[in-house]
Parts: C-alpha cells; sequence; structure tokens
C-alpha cells in the first residue's frame, strides 16, 4: 500500500497526479504578503504622479507657460475733450466716472418717502448687499 502523506524527500513537482491521487496546488498569501504588495502598489502610485507632475512643470517651463502673463501698463492721453461728435454718450459716459470717483450716494428726504426701499430695489438690481447704517 501507497503512503498518501509526503515525505520530506519526495516531490510531484511536474507530475500531473492521477485520477485516484491528483496533485493539489494551494496558493496562500499571508497577511505580511498582501500588505507589502499593497504598499509596494501605492508606492509605485505615488512615484509615478510625483514623475508625471515634474515632466509636466518641466514642459510648462520649457514651452513658457509658467511665466506670469500681466497686462502691459498701458496709460492713455485720450480724454473726453478729443472725442467729438458723440455728446450725449460722452455726457452719460462723464456721469458713470464721476460716480466711480465718488461712489458715495445719499437719498434725503422726510421719513416716511421711500427712500431704504428704493435703495434696496437698487441693492437687489445691482446684484449687491445692501448696508443699512
Amino acid at each position: 500500500m501507497k503512503s498518501l502523506a509526503p515525505s520530506a524527500f519526495s516531490t510531484n513537482i511536474g507530475t500531473l497526479g492521477t485520477a485516484c491521487a491528483p496533485t493539489r496546488t494551494e496558493i496562500t498569501v499571508s497577511l505580511k504578503q498582501f500588505i507589502c504588495y499593497i504598499s509596494a502598489g501605492i508606492f509605485i502610485l505615488v512615484g509615478s504622479l510625483f514623475c508625471s507632475i515634474m515632466i509636466a512643470t518641466l514642459l510648462m517651463k520649457v514651452a513658457g507657460a509658467d511665466q506670469e502673463h500681466r497686462p502691459s501698463d498701458m496709460k492713455s492721453n485720450t480724454t473726453f475733450k478729443d472725442v467729438k461728435r458723440v455728446d450725449e454718450a460722452k455726457a452719460e459716459l462723464e456721469e458713470i466716472v464721476h460716480y466711480l470717483r465718488n461712489p458715495e450716494v445719499f437719498l434725503v428726504g422726510p421719513p416716511g418717502t421711500g427712500k431704504t426701499m428704493l435703495a434696496r430695489a437698487v441693492a437687489t438690481e445691482a446684484d449687491v448687499t445692501f448696508l443699512r447704517m
């Protein structure tokens, strides 16, 4: 009778086994091996991400895309006195310039005339915050 227990000197590597005694292969991965594989994968992922960021930065420097684009200081000497034949548009724009230079607006009148309601309506239409003092 043949013993089915493995001996220290016999191996069945390369054998297919028989119908009565098939060759069984069991692959086991311990928790330590699993953690090692996961940490190696994370290390490779982080390393490849770092390399791709470095390559993208290098390509941007070579292409000149990392330079700041600032508008050139364009000081114009053109004034409203130089503009001719559009008096109505010029007058409206002068009002806008005056408001931009002095943005304070005061509504004056006796109580109950709707100053606050008018100011809230203007703030809502302009999509700005209404500040009450």
